[in-house]
């Protein structure tokens, strides 16, 4: 046994091992972290379409405040970054038992991301009412802050379990 539990073998042996452990701590733990892994495709999505396309900010009316806050690869490498911490503390979580930090990791995550979508609304908000904006970004937005808030909840109150899994372990 290696790190973590894994078994060091010689060629594809061990690399299926590892494959197949992280598969199963994925999937035992993909009901009760459901809004986690989905919280992870607004995070990434908005984030390489900032990154794809960063006149988005300056052409649409409703992103007019964000882009005098931050340009576009400020904003998608934040949305990204969040993006892809949470989604490596969600192939940690349950996979690697003697790993008790994932709980504070997903709660960091889940608190940025609600912290961005906040920003979001604010400006697209502030577009709206100032430059004539569309209001929808408002509840569509804001509608992720309210995701990102149970998330942190849930994580929060793994943390305080000392890092087991609320709703799955007793």
């Amino acid at each position: 046994m290696g790190v973590f539990g894994w078994h060091h073998g010689d060629g594809m042996g061990g690399q299926m091992i590892i494959l197949r452990r992280l598969a199963t701590g994925v999937w035992d733990h993909a009901g009760v972290r459901f809004t986690e892994w989905l919280g992870a495709a607004p995070l990434l999505g908005v984030g390489y379409a900032l990154y794809a396309q960063p006149e988005t900010l300056m052409i649409s009316p409703s992103f007019s405040k964000l882009a005098q806050w931050a340009d576009a690869a400020i904003w998608s490498n934040l949305l990204m970054l969040c993006g892809t911490i949470r989604l490596a503390a969600l192939f940690v979580n349950g996979t690697f038992q003697g790993f008790r930090y994932s709980p504070a990791i997903r709660f960091f995550a889940s608190c940025c991301a609600a912290m961005f979508w906040t920003w979001f609304t604010i400006g697209i908000f502030t577009a709206w009412r100032n430059t004539g904006g569309s209001p929808t970004g408002v509840v569509a937005y804001g509608t992720l802050i309210f995701l990102e808030l149970r998330n942190v909840y849930v994580s929060r109150v793994d943390m305080a379990r000392g890092g087991r899994n609320a709703g799955i372990d007793g």
